[in-house]
Order: structure tokens, then sequence, then C-alpha cells
């Protein structure tokens, strides 16, 4: 499901702040633009993200506070495929 990343990294936050799921979300978007500096890369694991909601086996590995709620993971690896540049944009008919 993770096809084999070294590393999940998840977003959660107190129940009590009306913007966490937010708050985590830009977190996580601006943790994947600065993985590339660091030679990284990352894709959102959503159904880890799920499982981590409705399977109290993973919520209780995570060890999460009382009254916390995770609201995103990332899976974070060394990319097989590196970019140099962007893609040309292919122009319209």
């Amino acid at each position: 499901m993770c096809r084999d990343a070294p590393q999940l990294v998840f977003a959660y936050a107190s129940n009590e702040f009306g913007t966490a799921s937010a708050d985590c979300h830009t977190a996580l978007a601006y943790l994947e633009l600065a993985l590339p500096a660091f030679g990284l890369g990352s894709c959102w694991a959503g159904y880890v993200n799920y499982a981590a909601a409705q399977w109290p086996g993973l919520s209780e590995k995570l060890r999460l506070p009382e009254n916390h709620t995770c609201h995103g993971a990332l899976m974070v690896g060394i990319p097989k495929i590196k970019y140099a540049r962007a893609p040309k944009k292919m122009s319209r008919i």
C-alpha cells in the first residue's frame, strides 16, 4: 500500500482547533515542496490517513495524544526518477 516507502509522516492536531485540518494539510504541502531540496520525494498517503482514523490498531501504534486527530500522511523516500526540469507544456490546438 505504501510502495515500500521507508518513512511515513503523519500530521495531527488537537480537536480543539477549528482549523486543525487545514493547518495539517498546509504543513504537509510545505513539507512536500521542501523535500526535493534534500533529495527526497513524497506522495500523499490517503489510505494510511483513512486507516489511522478507522482502524484502532494503527491509531494505538501512533500513540496520538488524547483528543487529537490525524489529518494527513505522506510517504517519504528517495525517488527512483529525477527530473532535470519541468516538462514542456503542450500547446492547445
